[in-house]
């Protein structure tokens, strides 16, 4: 049904939606996202840097991911849904 072209629109267009889904996230969220994941930190290196407790940069960081699943399922759907009718 796709093509390599289509294929590289939906990755673009897909990723373009990632980003915006995680800069919408509450502030605290976000920036232990992109420490965890685009600065690849730890949780106790998270910590000691925002001077929380390792407890909360999991807290934090579990609430991201939960937000940003959600997000993406009904992505996901949608984009089904769309290409498929």
């Amino acid at each position: 049904l796709f093509d390599r072209a289509d294929a590289g629109i939906l990755h673009g267009e897909f990723l373009a939606a990632f980003h915006q889904l995680v800069e919408a996230l509450p502030a605290q969220q976000r920036i232990i996202f992109k420490m965890r994941f685009e600065e690849e930190l730890g949780s106790q290196q998270i910590a000691d840097i925002l001077d929380i407790a390792p407890k909360t940069v999991r807290n934090q960081l579990g609430k991201a991911l939960s937000t940003l699943r959600k997000s993406l399922l009904m992505i996901n759907t949608l984009l089904i849904a769309y290409y498929f009718r």
